[in-house]
């Protein structure tokens, strides 16, 4: 008699995110990567209009309505209970939580269920900002974190070395359960590498969300002395208003700007590669980062890069390398080194090739897929 051996069931694989577009923009190729290793794959996230083109990539997709800055006790651990019977229902064989919050959601329900677990952070948050600042929130805040990225099962991955080494100092992971992946990745096939652009006009742009702790308002005050002295200086602001950040900039403090004519904002734009090719410079004043996508794709465009020399910021910048690295909220120095980029077309042609070459090393979106795939092969073993 034959007997027929039917392979194992594939693995099921849980990607929680806040909000459906972060998941486009931020962790679809590692989600595809995992479908063609023959994962099943299941995204929980909010859905803002995204699930149909989630699901046409051959994902799962399931609705969950978080709220990234509620602070309300009855809304957070409705959510908690909406994820804890997910978890329950489904038994996935890894998650994979992104972004702090979803980790304190998520990270604390897998350990009491036995799940494996990675928890992804890109940022420390708004309280590591000032050290000064909300210091037994902080302490309340560690501890959680402590408890939710503490089990057995769990691995944590860290976008810079600060970060990393700030949650051993504070005894919140053990150094083994922790890793760096350096952000989500760049694919230099979709960011092509160019020269400046033909023409008089110099065009510098600030690519993040309408955020104070990203350095909009050094950034304005900055376009305001060089717009001065010089008319053919175009700021560009491309970055949504982000309503539930607690560092959000009001629409009508951004519509002053505008009016004034120290800026053109653009809100969100879906074409990064065609804004950084078509502009000269880039300028992040942030205070602190995980790891910015938008730098690391300005990178890859070969454009030059001036940010703060601040956690996540200054692991893609090497300054006199690939761009210029300033103090946060020094507007005195980032106006200097801008005017050095103006000024200096070689300067910006070098500053673009090096940009490009450190992208393609570190920062290849192959890179990061392949690491985040061991990831899972080390959990699941």
């Amino acid at each position: 008699m034959n007997s027929t051996i039917c392979p194992p069931p594939p693995k099921k694989l849980f990607i929680v995110v806040n909000v459906d577009w972060f998941f486009v923009s931020h962790r679809k190729q590692i989600a595809l990567s995992a479908l063609s290793a023959g994962y099943n794959v299941t995204i929980v996230a909010r859905n803002t209009g995204h699930k149909q083109l989630i699901e046409s990539f051959g994902l799962e997709f399931i609705h969950l309505p978080f709220n990234r800055s509620s602070l309300n006790i009855l809304a957070n651990t409705a959510n908690m209970l909406q994820l804890f019977r997910i978890y329950r229902r489904y038994k996935p064989d890894i998650i994979h939580h992104v972004t702090l919050k979803i980790i304190l959601y998520g990270s604390s329900l897998s350990r009491f269920l036995g799940i494996a677990t990675v928890n992804a952070i890109s940022g420390l948050g708004y309280l590591y900002i000032d050290d000064s600042r909300h210091k037994y929130v902080k302490k309340i805040y560690e501890n959680i974190l402590k408890y939710s990225l503490g089990s057995e099962k769990a691995i944590t991955i860290v976008q810079n070395q600060d970060d990393k080494m700030m949650l051993i100092s504070k005894n919140i992971v053990a150094s083994k359960s922790i890793r760096i992946i350096r952000g989500s990745g760049v694919d230099p096939l979709e960011y092509n590498f160019s020269q400046d652009p033909s023409g008089e006009i110099i065009k510098v742009v600030f690519p993040a969300r309408l955020l104070y702790d990203k350095g909009i308002l050094e950034f304005i005050e900055v376009a305001r002395l060089i717009s001065a002295e010089n008319p053919n200086i175009l700021f560009q602001v491309y970055g949504a208003i982000d309503r539930y950040n607690p560092s959000a900039v009001q629409v009508e403090v951004i519509r002053e700007w505008v009016n004034e004519r120290v800026i053109v904002w653009h809100g969100h734009s879906g074409e990064m590669s065609s804004v950084f090719s078509n502009c000269h410079i880039v300028v992040l004043p942030s205070y602190r980062e995980g790891l910015p996508k938008s730098l690391i794709e300005a990178a890859a465009c070969g454009r030059p890069i001036i940010t703060t020399d601040s956690p996540g910021c200054r692991d893609i910048v090497i300054d006199g390398l690939n761009g210029y690295l300033v103090p946060i909220k020094d507007t005195k120095i980032l106006y200097e080194k801008l005017r050095v980029l103006i000024e200096s077309t070689n300067t910006r042609k070098k500053f673009g090739i090096n940009g490009r070459q450190r992208v393609m090393q570190y920062f290849n979106i192959d890179l990061v897929v392949s690491l985040t795939m061991e990831t899972y092969k080390c959990l699941l073993k």
